[in-house]
């Protein structure tokens, strides 16, 4: 499955934790494209939701969330929609 990812999500999900991706496909300067099965979705999910949590880290890390990891934290929150529509469309596909 398809799915666009907001690049600075993306690149650390994938380039920096090295975590199950996909296949990337392409990049633009907003967005990075994998190609998914479930499992991998799966983990994108999982981390993207973990990131979004936006009171976690206010309390968690305040200095990872003022040095750069609020921007982090707020590309994993738009790309919760990107991930579960994949994940739905995938669903679909299966009926």
């Amino acid at each position: 499955m398809r799915v666009k990812i907001p690049r600075l999500f993306a690149e650390d999900h994938d380039i920096n934790r090295e975590l199950p991706s996909g296949q990337w496909l392409e990049a633009n300067d907003r967005y990075m494209t994998y190609c998914c099965n479930p499992v991998e979705l799966q983990a994108w999910l999982e981390d993207a939701k973990f990131y979004a949590d936006l009171d976690h880290w206010k309390l968690g890390g305040p200095d990872w969330y003022r040095e750069g990891g609020r921007e982090i934290c707020l590309s994993a929150k738009r790309a919760l929609p990107h991930i579960r529509a994949a994940i739905l469309t995938l669903e679909a596909t299966k009926l």
